[in-house]
Protein backbone atom coordinates (compact mmCIF):
# COMPACT_ATOMS: atom_id res chain seq x y z
CA UNK A 1 0.00 0.00 0.00
CA UNK A 2 1.06 3.51 -0.70
CA UNK A 3 2.13 5.61 2.25
CA UNK A 4 -0.65 7.90 3.53
CA UNK A 5 0.67 11.46 3.80
CA UNK A 6 -1.75 12.32 6.60
CA UNK A 7 -4.26 15.10 6.52
CA UNK A 8 -7.81 14.62 5.47
CA UNK A 9 -9.09 11.09 4.90
CA UNK A 10 -10.18 11.98 1.37
CA UNK A 11 -6.69 13.19 0.40
CA UNK A 12 -5.11 10.07 1.88
CA UNK A 13 -7.59 7.83 0.07
CA UNK A 14 -6.93 9.58 -3.26
CA UNK A 15 -3.17 9.28 -2.76
CA UNK A 16 -3.49 5.57 -2.00
CA UNK A 17 -5.79 4.99 -4.99
CA UNK A 18 -3.43 6.82 -7.37
CA UNK A 19 -0.37 4.91 -6.17
CA UNK A 20 -2.21 1.59 -6.40
CA UNK A 21 -3.60 2.34 -9.86
CA UNK A 22 -0.18 3.34 -11.24
CA UNK A 23 1.34 0.13 -9.90
CA UNK A 24 -1.45 -2.06 -11.27
CA UNK A 25 -1.80 -0.40 -14.67
CA UNK A 26 1.78 0.60 -15.45
CA UNK A 27 4.03 -1.16 -12.93
CA UNK A 28 5.17 2.29 -11.78
CA UNK A 29 5.87 2.55 -8.06
CA UNK A 30 5.23 6.09 -6.84
CA UNK A 31 6.12 7.73 -3.52
CA UNK A 32 7.49 4.66 -1.76
CA UNK A 33 10.51 4.76 0.56
CA UNK A 34 13.65 3.01 -0.64
CA UNK A 35 16.11 1.97 1.99
CA UNK A 36 19.27 4.03 1.75
CA UNK A 37 18.26 5.85 -1.45
CA UNK A 38 15.37 8.15 -0.50
CA UNK A 39 12.19 7.18 -2.26
CA UNK A 40 10.87 5.84 -5.55
CA UNK A 41 10.36 9.34 -7.00
CA UNK A 42 13.33 9.52 -9.34
CA UNK A 43 14.16 10.67 -12.84
CA UNK A 44 13.15 7.24 -14.15
CA UNK A 45 9.79 7.55 -12.39
CA UNK A 46 9.27 11.00 -13.91
CA UNK A 47 10.21 9.76 -17.40
CA UNK A 48 7.70 6.91 -17.17
CA UNK A 49 4.98 9.15 -15.71
CA UNK A 50 5.39 11.81 -18.41
CA UNK A 51 5.73 9.26 -21.24
CA UNK A 52 1.96 8.68 -21.28
CA UNK A 53 0.20 11.93 -20.35
CA UNK A 54 -3.21 10.51 -21.29
CA UNK A 55 -2.88 7.69 -18.77
CA UNK A 56 -1.31 9.98 -16.14
CA UNK A 57 -4.25 12.38 -16.49
CA UNK A 58 -6.76 9.55 -16.36
CA UNK A 59 -5.28 8.06 -13.19
CA UNK A 60 -4.55 11.30 -11.32
CA UNK A 61 -7.46 13.40 -12.51
CA UNK A 62 -5.00 16.21 -13.31
CA UNK A 63 -5.54 18.13 -16.54
CA UNK A 64 -3.58 16.55 -19.42
CA UNK A 65 -2.42 19.94 -20.77
CA UNK A 66 -0.91 20.75 -17.37
CA UNK A 67 0.86 17.36 -17.25
CA UNK A 68 2.27 17.98 -20.74
CA UNK A 69 3.42 21.46 -19.68
CA UNK A 70 5.22 20.09 -16.63
CA UNK A 71 6.73 17.35 -18.78
CA UNK A 72 8.19 19.90 -21.17
CA UNK A 73 9.51 22.04 -18.32
CA UNK A 74 11.09 18.96 -16.73
CA UNK A 75 12.74 18.09 -20.06
CA UNK A 76 14.09 21.63 -20.42
CA UNK A 77 15.51 21.61 -16.90
CA UNK A 78 17.04 18.14 -17.11
CA UNK A 79 18.54 18.50 -20.57
CA UNK A 80 22.29 18.06 -20.57
CA UNK A 81 22.66 18.72 -24.29
CA UNK A 82 20.24 21.49 -25.33
CA UNK A 83 20.45 25.09 -24.14
CA UNK A 84 16.99 26.57 -23.61
CA UNK A 85 16.84 30.35 -23.96
CA UNK A 86 15.90 31.68 -20.50
CA UNK A 87 13.29 34.07 -21.93
CA UNK A 88 11.56 31.17 -23.73
CA UNK A 89 11.62 29.12 -20.54
CA UNK A 90 10.31 32.08 -18.53
CA UNK A 91 7.33 32.60 -20.87
CA UNK A 92 6.47 28.89 -21.06
CA UNK A 93 6.85 28.34 -17.31
CA UNK A 94 4.74 31.41 -16.50
CA UNK A 95 1.97 30.21 -18.84
CA UNK A 96 2.10 26.81 -17.12
CA UNK A 97 1.84 28.51 -13.73
CA UNK A 98 -1.18 30.48 -14.94
CA UNK A 99 -2.82 27.27 -16.17
CA UNK A 100 -2.15 25.60 -12.81
CA UNK A 101 -3.72 28.49 -10.87
CA UNK A 102 -6.71 28.75 -13.21
CA UNK A 103 -7.45 25.01 -13.01
CA UNK A 104 -6.65 24.42 -9.35
CA UNK A 105 -7.05 27.68 -7.39
CA UNK A 106 -8.11 25.65 -4.34
CA UNK A 107 -4.79 23.74 -4.18
CA UNK A 108 -1.78 25.75 -3.07
CA UNK A 109 1.24 25.59 -5.34
CA UNK A 110 4.12 23.87 -3.51
CA UNK A 111 7.05 26.27 -2.96
CA UNK A 112 9.46 24.15 -5.01
CA UNK A 113 7.06 24.22 -7.99
CA UNK A 114 6.53 27.97 -7.60
CA UNK A 115 10.30 28.58 -7.53
CA UNK A 116 10.82 26.45 -10.64
CA UNK A 117 8.00 28.09 -12.60
CA UNK A 118 8.55 31.69 -11.57
CA UNK A 119 12.33 31.82 -11.02
CA UNK A 120 13.74 28.99 -13.15
CA UNK A 121 14.83 31.29 -15.96
CA UNK A 122 16.78 33.49 -13.54
CA UNK A 123 18.55 30.44 -12.16
CA UNK A 124 19.34 29.24 -15.70
CA UNK A 125 21.07 32.55 -16.48
CA UNK A 126 23.50 32.15 -13.58
CA UNK A 127 24.72 28.61 -14.28
CA UNK A 128 27.83 28.09 -16.38
CA UNK A 129 26.65 24.69 -17.60
CA UNK A 130 23.24 23.45 -18.62
CA UNK A 131 21.18 22.68 -15.52
CA UNK A 132 20.84 19.03 -16.56
CA UNK A 133 24.64 18.68 -16.47
CA UNK A 134 24.60 19.29 -12.72
CA UNK A 135 22.39 16.23 -12.17
CA UNK A 136 23.73 12.88 -11.06
CA UNK A 137 21.78 11.48 -14.03
CA UNK A 138 23.63 13.61 -16.61
CA UNK A 139 25.13 11.68 -19.48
Amino acid sequence: MCKDRGGKKQKGAAHTRICKEFKERTGLIIDQPRHGTGNSNSGNTARRFFADPDRAAEITGVNKELIVGFSQIWQMLTSSSTKVPPMFFNKFAFETAQLYVSLYPWYFMPPSVQKMLLHGATVMQHFLLLIGQYSEEAT
